[in-house]
């Protein structure tokens, strides 16, 4: 059986584990490969446990393998190890950050600049590392990339490991990093490190189907979707019996940041509204402790909408059945919808597993709200009017038939398309097949310059 698992070399700025949406995917996704045949080097500095109990051969890297940027950082007092670990996959300095006036807003812009020169800075382990790579001998590089850096150390290991990569992309980084005259050459320098991967690449990964499409036409590669996979019980639930005295119960949970708690916010104004017209209902929001922190108080003058902490996995999914609908937000905003646009929500599967109809209140062009769409297993308002949004909330508040019907909707599609049991083969495979390919590239990449 362990030998239908290639070894797999994981160089990631995420690490396993249940702490972000990143790292949930990751581990689903791993969860039943052989131990052995995992490594991970990682540059995770918010995993407590980065093997997560899939994988106990773990390298952790960090700043003293970056000893200049470690110097910049000081200089501008970003010296916490999660500032590099967010850019090493992808997160775009700036994007989601509200509010704190002119002063906040150029020192945002200023280390978005730093930063971007900062990555051309490389990552250099250790000598060790490298008796490490030839002590597991990967037959596959598997990496979410997402910075120069991590690419080059990538390149470094295929290199020495004469192994082929695989890339898996999260989110549209290749296309909103370093924008801007300020960040030219950083742009340029990382175009160039993923051309680079691409042509050790015999297939790449994508969160989404629409991503994959994408990626297929931009870079002339055979992309496959992967985002994360759930378990699905075997009968859809029948929901919370109908009560017209019950408020409908809404449930987020999840992060607040890329300005998802405005769109909350604008649901609670919904819901006060609803609530006149005879409609009651209310907003459960489970987040994290520092979330709350941040964004409770403008959420909390709301006295429909309710604030509480993440639960774990299997509390969740009993908050899920016990909810009438499961809401998605996502930020209306210019810069954060080019970012989001093939993105796919970590929780869509989760959601749809429960058998639950969605309210999701975003672009109606990003790929979260589509595949919503697509699937049927909810309502999309895809403008920012209030209007539309009173009407979408107020048609699922009177008619829970629609409600079960959409709810089905979206546990047939989880059963087909999510289920862990039948995600994780077709994720074996895949990586089976890269290792034992070797991808020969004749002619030019596609210029990644004007494509990306």
């Amino acid at each position: 059986m362990p030998d239908c698992y290639p070894r797999v070399l994981l160089i990631n700025g995420a690490a396993f584990g249940p702490h972000s949406a990143t790292a949930i995917t990751l581990t689903n996704l791993f969860q039943d490969w052989p131990a052995e045949r995992l490594a991970l080097a990682h540059l995770d500095a918010d995993a407590a446990n980065p093997g997560g109990g899939i994988c106990s051969r773990v390298w952790r890297l960090s700043l003293a393998d970056v000893p200049v940027d470690r110097t910049i950082r000081k200089l501008l007092g970003r010296q916490k190890e999660r500032v590099l670990g967010r850019a090493a996959v992808g997160m775009p300095s700036g994007l989601g950050a509200s509010g704190g006036g002119t002063a906040v807003l150029w020192r945002g812009r200023l280390h978005g600049v730093a930063s971007a020169w900062a990555d051309l800075l490389p990552l250099r382990p250790p000598p060790a590392f490298e008796s490490w790579l030839t002590e597991f001998q990967p037959e596959v590089i598997y990496s979410m990339l997402g910075s120069t850096r991590i690419m080059r150390l990538v390149l470094r290991a295929a290199k020495h490991c004469r192994a082929p990569i695989v890339p898996h992309f999260m989110d549209d980084w290749p296309a909103t990093h370093y924008r801007g005259s300020s960040k030219a050459i950083p742009r340029v320098i990382m175009l160039a490190r993923l051309r680079s991967v691409l042509r050790r690449s015999p297939v790449g990964l994508c969160i989404g189907p629409a991503m994959a499409a994408e990626y297929e036409q931009r870079y002339g590669l055979h992309f496959r979707p992967f985002m994360n996979c759930v378990d699905v019980p075997d009968e859809c639930g029948t929901g919370p019996a109908t009560n017209p005295a019950r408020p409908m119960m809404l449930l987020f949970f999840g992060g607040l940041h890329l300005n998802r708690w405005r769109g909350l916010e604008s649901m609670g104004r919904a819901l006060l509204a609803l609530r006149e017209e005879g409609h009651p209902a209310e907003l459960i929001i489970h987040t994290s402790k520092a979330e709350i922190a941040q964004y409770g108080k403008a959420l909390s003058a709301n006295p429909l909408i309710r604030l509480r902490e993440m639960l774990p996995l299997d509390h969740l999914k009993s908050a899920l059945q016990a909810a009438d609908v499961l809401v998605h937000v996502d930020s209306f905003d210019a810069a954060l919808r080019r970012y989001l646009r093939f993105s796919m929500s970590t929780k869509l599967p989760l959601c749809m597993a429960s058998g639950r109809p969605l309210l999701a209140y975003g672009p109606r062009e990003l790929a979260s709200c589509r595949y919503i769409l697509d699937s049927q297993c909810g309502v999309v308002v895809g403008e920012q009017d209030a209007n539309l949004l009173l009407e979408a909330m107020r048609a699922l508040a009177s008619d829970p038939l629609r409600r079960a019907e959409l709810g089905r909707c979206g546990w047939e599609v989880a059963k087909e398309n999510h289920h862990c049991g039948v995600v994780r083969e077709r994720f074996r495979l895949v990586l089976a097949d890269a290792a034992s390919s070797v991808r020969t590239v004749t002619g030019a990449m596609p210029d990644l310059v004007a494509h990306a």
